[in-house]
C-alpha cells in the first residue's frame, strides 16, 4: 500500500515539490499561499484549480486505500466470508457421489453433460475441497429490477425413486452449455452486428455461426436445494428453502475455469405425481421481494496475483529509497569524472522508468482476477439500486489503470522519439503532445477508463447459448483468442489510446499559453522533448531578461540537484542537443547586457493594505497551480545570470552558461549552503 501511495505523485513530488522548493516550503507550514497577480478574478480562479487539484489527490487517495483492502484476494480469502456458499458440496468428492445425494431431472443432469461440462464440474467440486482455491465474497444485491429470477430454473419434475412420502430430498438441474458471441464495439457502431437478427433457441452450431456467431465461453450450471419433504399425493405445498449456484465458465476448451457462487432464498410450490414417481415443482419464485442475491467467486490461486504481489513488494522497496534519497540533498556529480564501470553499465542497462514500467506489470498480471471480480460487480450491480461503496469499489479497481495510462503515453513519447529524425530539442511537432501540464489532467485522463467494464459488456452484448441438450457439445472448441475477455482487447487498447489522446489534446488547447511559455525555457524543453517525462508542471518564477526571447525561470539550487538526480536515475533520456541558435541568443542577449552601464532591479513593494505586489513585468509560470515565489530574485536580472539547461549524448543533464561552460560542484554546494536561487533560461 505504502507504494501505490507514494507512486501517485511521485514524479511530480521529486520533481517540484521537494522540501527544498519555496512553493514547497510555504504548501508544508501551512502559511496563506498568494497569487502574483493584478487580477482579483485570476486570483480566485487559481485558488480554485490549485483547491481542485488537492481534492483529486485526496478522493485518488481514498480509491488508492479501497483497493488496498476490498481488491486483496488474500485478505477476502483469510477473512473466509465466502466459505458459506460452499455448505451444499463440502462432503462431495465426486460427481457421482454429487448425483447420489442430489435428485437431478432426466433432461437437466449429470447424464446430458458434455464432456467438458463434466470436467468443469469436477473441477468445481475439487477446488471446494482443496485449499488451492480462493473463495471471495463479493457481496449483496437486490435484483428488483432484473429480467429474470434465478429461482423460476427449480420449475422441473424430479424423480423420487423408492423414497417414501414424508421422506427428504434434495433438488438439483444442470445445465451446461457454449456460449457464442457476435461483433464487437467496433462493429456494433459502424456495422449491423447489434442490430442484424439474432439466433433463436434450438438452433444449432452451424446454424448460429451462419449468422456471425463464434464460440466464446463454455458454461456449467449447477443449482442446489436444501432439503424439502415428500407430500402425500395429489396434496400440493409451498416451502421457502436456500438455492445454491455453482454457474462454472471457462474461455477455452478444457481450460481451467472460474467459478461464480450464488446463494437465494426461493419459494417452491410443489406436489408429488405417485404413477410417475416424480415430485413436479409448478411454481418457484424468489422469496423476496427485493430479491437479494449473495455473490461469490471461486477461483485457483492465481499465479498472476502472486507475482503481483512481489513486484509491489519490490517496489516498496524501491520507492522508499528514492523517497530517502529524494529528501537529502542532492550531490552535483560530475559526469565526465565517472568511473570507467559506470559508464559501460548506463550504455549496457540505462535509466528506465522504472516505477510507471513496475506499478504496470503488477497490474497487468493481477488483471485477470481484478476483472474477473469487477466484471461480477458490475453485472449485478447494473440492476441493483444505488450503492456508493459499490461505486467507489468499482471505480477503484478501474483507478489501478491510472498506471498503464502514464504507461502508454510514455511509450508514444518513446516512440515518436524513435521514429522521429530530429536532432535538437524543439524540432519535433509531436513530441510536445505527449506531456500533462498538472497531475489534474493525468487523473482526467481516467474517467473514460471508469467505463472500461461496461465497454466490454457492450462488445459482448450479442450472446446466444447452445445448451448441450441441443446439440452435443463434444465436438465444439472455443479458441482462446476469441473469447470472452481476449476479443475485446484490440477495441478496449484502440478506446485507451483515444481516451489519452484526447485528454492531452484538451490539455494543449486550455493550456497553450502556459505551455508557450515552457516550451521557450531550456528545463521545461528537456522534460518535452527530451526525456520521457510526461508531466511539465514547471511551478517556477519567472523573472524578466533584457534582450532575452526565451522563458527565464528562477530554481532553487536543491531543488534543481533534486530535479537532475531524478532525470538522470529515474527516467529515459533522449540526450538531444539545444539547438544552436539558442546558444547565440543567449550570447547576444550576455553582450547587449555588459554594454548596458546600469541595470534597474526591481523589488516587490508593499501597498497599504500589507499585501506583497510584485512589478508588472514578473510573473509565475501560470501553471494548475500558482503560489507566490520567494523575493529573492530580482524581477529584471542580467543575462550574464542566466543559464541553459542541456544534455549530452550519454543523456547527462547539464547546466551551462552562454560560454557552454559546465556549473561545476563546488560551485553549486555553494549555492545550495547559500539557498540560491538558479536561472534557467
Amino acid at each position: 500500500m505504502a507504494a501505490r501511495l507514494f507512486a501517485i505523485g511521485f514524479e511530480t513530488f521529486l520533481v517540484f515539490k521537494s522540501r527544498s522548493c519555496p512553493m514547497a516550503n510555504a504548501a508544508s507550514t501551512g502559511r496563506l499561499q498568494q497569487l502574483v497577480t493584478s487580477n482579483g478574478l485570476r486570483q480566485a480562479t487559481q485558488r480554485v484549480k490549485a483547491g481542485v487539484e488537492r481534492l483529486l489527490g485526496y478522493f485518488s487517495l481514498t480509491l488508492i486505500c479501497i483497493d488496498v483492502v476490498t481488491s486483496n484476494w488474500q485478505l477476502i480469502n483469510f477473512i473466509g466470508n465466502g466459505n458459506h456458499f460452499l455448505t451444499p458440496i463440502l462432503n462431495v468428492n465426486s460427481t457421482h457421489e454429487l448425483e447420489r445425494m442430489f435428485m437431478f431431472p432426466l433432461d437437466s443432469s449429470i447424464h446430458t453433460a458434455s464432456q467438458v461440462g463434466l470436467f468443469q464440474l469436477q473441477t468445481t467440486i475439487e477446488q471446494a475441497q482443496s485449499s488451492s482455491a480462493y473463495v471471495l465474497d463479493v457481496g449483496v444485491y437486490d435484483l428488483a429490477k432484473a429480467p429474470f429470477d434465478f429461482c423460476n430454473k427449480l420449475v422441473q419434475s424430479y424423480p423420487v425413486g423408492d423414497k417414501p412420502v414424508g421422506s427428504t430430498m434434495r433438488l438439483a438441474t444442470l445445465l451446461d452449455g457454449i456460449t457464442y458471441i457476435r461483433g464487437d464495439t467496433i462493429s456494433h457502431w459502424f456495422g449491423d452486428t447489434k442490430t442484424a437478427p439474432e439466433a433463436s433457441p434450438g438452433m444449432n452450431d452451424t446454424q448460429i455461426r451462419a449468422m456471425g456467431y463464434i464460440p466464446g465461453r463454455t458454461d456449467t450450471d449447477l443449482r442446489v436445494t436444501t432439503p424439502l419433504s415428500i407430500p402425500p399425493p395429489g396434496q400440493s405445498r409451498v416451502v421457502n428453502l436456500t438455492m445454491y449456484r455453482f454457474y462454472a465458465k471457462a474461455f477455452c476448451s478444457g481450460c481451467e475455469s472460474v467459478a461464480e457462487l450464488g446463494k437465494d432464498p426461493c419459494t417452491l410450490e410443489y406436489s408429488y405425481d405417485d404413477k410417475a414417481k416424480q415430485l413436479v415443482v409448478a411454481k418457484a419464485s424468489h422469496s423476496s421481494a427485493d430479491k437479494w442475491h449473495d455473490v461469490g467467486l471461486m477461483i485457483n490461486h492465481p499465479d498472476g496475483a502472486i507475482v503481483s504481489l512481489w513486484i509491489r513488494g519490490v517496489s516498496v522497496l524501491l520507492v522508499l529509497g528514492a523517497f530517502r534519497a529524494s529528501q537529502k540533498t542532492v550531490q552535483w556529480v560530475d559526469s565526465a569524472q565517472a568511473p570507467l564501470y559506470k559508464k559501460l553499465l548506463h550504455i549496457v542497462a540505462p535509466p528506465l522508468d522504472i516505477f510507471v514500467v513496475l506499478y504496470t506489470l503488477a497490474i497487468l498480471a493481477d488483471e485477470s482476477t481484478s476483472m474477473y471480480f469487477s466484471r461480477v460487480i458490475n453485472y449485478y450491480y447494473r440492476y441493483s439500486r444505488f450503492g456508493l461503496f459499490t461505486e467507489l469499489r468499482l471505480m477503484a479497481i478501474s483507478f489501478r489503470w491510472l498506471w498503464p495510462n502514464c504507461f502508454v503515453v510514455k511509450l508514444l513519447k518513446w516512440t515518436a522519439h524513435f521514429v522521429a529524425s530530429t536532432q535538437h530539442t524543439g524540432e519535433s511537432v509531436v513530441m510536445p503532445l505527449f506531456n500533462f501540464s498538472s497531475v489534474v489532467w493525468v487523473y482526467l485522463g481516467l474517467l473514460g477508463l471508469f467505463e472500461r467494464m461496461s465497454f466490454i459488456e457492450y462488445a459482448n452484448s450479442v450472446t446466444h447459448l447452445l445448451p448441450s441438450n441441443v446439440q452435443s457439445l463434444d465436438g465444439i472448441a472455443v479458441d482462446y483468442f476469441q473469447s470472452w475477455y481476449i476479443r475485446t482487447v484490440p477495441s478496449v487498447s484502440i478506446a485507451v489510446v483515444i481516451n489519452v489522446v484526447l485528454v492531452l489534446m484538451a490539455d494543449h488547447v486550455w493550456n497553450r499559453q502556459w505551455w508557450s511559455k515552457v516550451r521557450r525555457n531550456s528545463l521545461g524543453r528537456q522534460l518535452m522533448y527530451n526525456s520521457t517525462s510526461i508531466l511539465c508542471d514547471l511551478e517556477c518564477r519567472v523573472v524578466d531578461r533584457p534582450d532575452y526571447a526565451g522563458t527565464c525561470v528562477a530554481v532553487k539550487a536543491r531543488a534543481l540537484g533534486t530535479l537532475r538526480w531524478f532525470m538522470t536515475s529515474h527516467l529515459t533520456n533522449f540526450g538531444l542537443s539545444e539547438h544552436p541558435q539558442v546558444m547565440r541568443e543567449l550570447a547576444t542577449s550576455k553582450a547587449k547586457s555588459q554594454a548596458t552601464s546600469k541595470v534597474n532591479l526591481k523589488k516587490p513593494t508593499t501597498d497599504k493594505l500589507g499585501e506583497t505586489r510584485m512589478p508588472d513585468g514578473d510573473q509565475p509560470l501560470e501553471g494548475p497551480t500558482k503560489v507566490a515565489p520567494s523575493s529573492d530574485v530580482p524581477a529584471v536580472v542580467s543575462a550574464n545570470d542566466i543559464n541553459l539547461a542541456v544534455q549530452d549524448r550519454d543523456g547527462y543533464l547539464h547546466i551551462v552558461d552562454s560560454q557552454k561552460r559546465d556549473m561545476a560542484a563546488l560551485g553549486y554546494e555553494v549555492k545550495v549552503l547559500h539557498d540560491t536561487d538558479i536561472l534557467i533560461g
